[in-house]
């Protein structure tokens, strides 16, 4: 299901699972915001992300249905120490 997502991309497929939206300037970044909206596009891309229609500077993310199911998937592979790099 999340096969092909990069160290980071999981990771922040992680904790957009908990958060559920992300906007530039809320305070949590990878990095920094632009690097962010990086992960956050690829993902989108990937149909784990949507981008909210009613954003009209089309910043505000969203994690969709089968991104927190990736997301959980990722969870569980985690907690059984299967670490993938």
């Amino acid at each position: 299901m999340s096969k092909g997502l990069g160290k980071r991309q999981r990771a922040w497929l992680k904790v957009m699972a908990r958060r559920e939206t992300w906007t530039p300037g809320c305070g949590i970044t990878w990095d920094n915001d632009s690097g962010t909206k990086l992960i956050c596009d690829t993902l989108v891309e990937k149909e784990f992300l949507t981008k909210d229609p009613e954003d009209q500077h089309h910043c505000r993310y969203r994690v969709t249905e089968k991104g927190k199911q990736a997301a959980h998937m990722l969870e569980m592979h985690d907690a059984w120490g299967h670490h993938a790099d």
